[in-house]
């Protein structure tokens, strides 16, 4: 009734954070320390009104949740849509007993999560605004459906992005690598570090991405180069196997 009153007339909105009844005074510190963050909870869903700490509460006990969030990024960052709708779908189950409030805090966090991821994969300035966009449309849904069918929206939007910036970015890898190989098979210290460190790129990261892409790995590839290339060899020259493999890198 307070906060309509100010509104009405003096045209101000007010935020009112109500916390539990504390019969101790030692504890009254951690209750103020409650209703901050029942502020800046609200600050970050917008609007003005009454706000409950018995709903930040709810949100602050659901914390094992993060396990799913872990996986949802996961799952993401592969562009694997199947499994992040899957784990969204355990996460919303998991949800079923919130607040819209707490609902909607808890989706914006995961939009923060998958942002973050996003901006790591995604080049393109353009297409990470694209993304971002998305948070003024979750923060403005009114409804538990309507906020599910945004946020659903939002991940396939993301992961088509991610998964179409991995077939790129792979193949231009792949590319890398193998033109490093052709280059270089000759050297018998030719290694996935020294293909790594010429690629300026993590060595663990571009063997995942040669084996996910081709099924090969990275030392196998090399060897079979090296056989081959003494093939060609030994079929015009008259060498030694020796002399042969002193020249291709073994």
């Amino acid at each position: 009734y307070m906060c309509e009153i100010l509104d009405e007339k003096f045209n101000l909105p007010v935020t009112v954070v109500i916390s539990t009844t504390e019969r101790n005074f030692d504890q009254i510190k951690y209750v103020y320390q409650s209703m901050m963050d029942a502020f800046e909870y609200k600050r970050i869903i917008g609007g003005e009104g009454i706000v409950w700490i018995d709903e930040v509460q709810q949100y602050d006990e659901n914390r094992q949740l993060h396990i799913c969030h872990e996986l949802l990024i996961q799952a993401f960052e592969k562009a694997n849509i199947k499994e992040v709708k899957r784990i969204s779908e355990e996460l919303f189950s998991s949800m079923g007993n919130m607040s819209f409030i707490v609902m909607k805090l808890r989706v914006l966090e995961i939009f923060l999560l998958i942002n973050d991821s996003y901006s790591n994969f995604i080049i393109d300035s353009v297409k990470r605004m694209q993304l971002l966009s998305w948070l003024e449309i979750l923060i403005r849904t009114e409804t538990i459906e309507d906020l599910k069918r945004k946020y659903e929206e939002m991940l396939e939007f993301a992961c088509t992005r991610i998964g179409s910036q991995w077939e790129s970015e792979n193949k231009k890898i792949v590319k890398a690598v193998k033109k490093n190989i052709e280059e270089k098979y000759m050297d018998c210290n030719l290694s996935i570090a020294t293909i790594a460190e010429d690629m300026e790129r993590n060595s663990q990261y571009i063997s995942k991405v040669f084996r996910a892409e081709t099924g090969d790995g990275i030392t196998d590839y090399i060897s079979r180069m090296r056989v081959y290339k003494a093939q060609e060899i030994l079929l015009s020259k008259k060498i030694s196997i020796e002399e042969v493999g002193s020249i291709v890198g073994f």
